[in-house]
């Protein structure tokens, strides 16, 4: 490579927006640009005595990005970053030095789930989203029917919700549902999965889960919402809860049926309790 062809090399990194670092054969660092000082948070100087397999605070992250010679994602500090770095080698296959590029990709990470968030949550309620119940419970039945595991959800719904409606208007009944789903979502485990169904109904996906088990949680929920005041109105829920393979079921809609009918036989029962399937 001339004078002319390196010296344009050098002020395309020099400009990159990427940050780079480049050695010499015996991996001494020869050049870096100002994105890979912003990036890695440290001076030029400082980059150039830590050397190319320290440019992070844990060595294995550059070698670890040379052995999979394709970029790797890790997290930093309170930043996600993409690394790619390789040996450089001559037409004799000799070595004569190496290249990091390294992309802070937070922002974009933090976008897509955002936008992942918006996706499969609902609006009003910030639970997860009907498009989301139906995918991740289709999931979850399968799982379970292949490794023998239990599964169960539990449906339910406001009782007299027409009535908040009618008599305090449709935004004391939106209060309704996002006071609910608050109190819901706090009672539940981390592992169980709160969902809008539709309207006023909602669905819990409770992994793992026995029926006297998923009994036990449906109560305490329905006993709670029962003690809470919505803008001092008392509000009460019906639920009805499935469990497989205690319900047989061909697929995730007949489970939800299930679930669906056992809620029926609450609203039955004179509301604000539990049914089994």
């Amino acid at each position: 490579m001339h004078r002319g062809q390196r010296d344009k090399l050098t002020t395309l990194i020099l400009s990159a927006h990427d940050g780079m670092v480049v050695t010499d054969r015996h991996g001494r660092v020869v050049l870096t640009n100002p994105s890979a000082v912003a990036i890695l948070r440290k001076d030029r100087d400082q980059i150039f005595m830590d050397g190319f397999s320290h440019l992070f605070d844990n060595p294995k992250i550059m070698s670890t990005a040379i052995r999979e010679e394709d970029y790797i994602e890790f997290e930093i500090d309170d930043r996600t970053l993409q690394l790619l770095a390789s040996v450089i080698q001559n037409q004799d296959n000799q070595i004569i030095g190496s290249a990091a590029l390294i992309r802070d990709v937070t922002r974009e990470k933090r976008m897509q789930a955002e936008l992942q968030h918006l996706a499969t949550s609902d609006g009003l309620t910030g639970l997860f989203n009907r498009r989301y119940l139906d995918t991740t419970l289709a999931s979850e039945l399968d799982r379970s029917k292949r490794y023998g595991h239990t599964l169960s959800i539990m449906m339910f719904d406001v009782d007299h919700f027409k009535l908040f409606n009618d008599e305090h208007g449709h935004d004391q009944g939106d209060r309704v549902l996002q006071v609910l789903s608050t109190t819901v979502k706090e009672l539940l485990r981390t592992s169980d999965i709160a969902c809008r169904y539709g309207g006023e109904e909602f669905l819990v996906i409770l992994p793992e889960t026995d029926l006297e088990g998923a009994m036990a949680i449906a109560e305490r929920v329905r006993e709670t919402v029962s003690q809470t005041l919505v803008d001092g109105l008392t509000v009460t829920i019906s639920i009805g809860v499935a469990c497989y393979p205690r319900t047989l079921v061909e697929n995730y809609q007949k489970f939800i049926e299930a679930a669906d009918k056992a809620l029926y036989e609450a609203k039955a029962a004179g509301r604000n309790c539990v049914r089994p399937a």
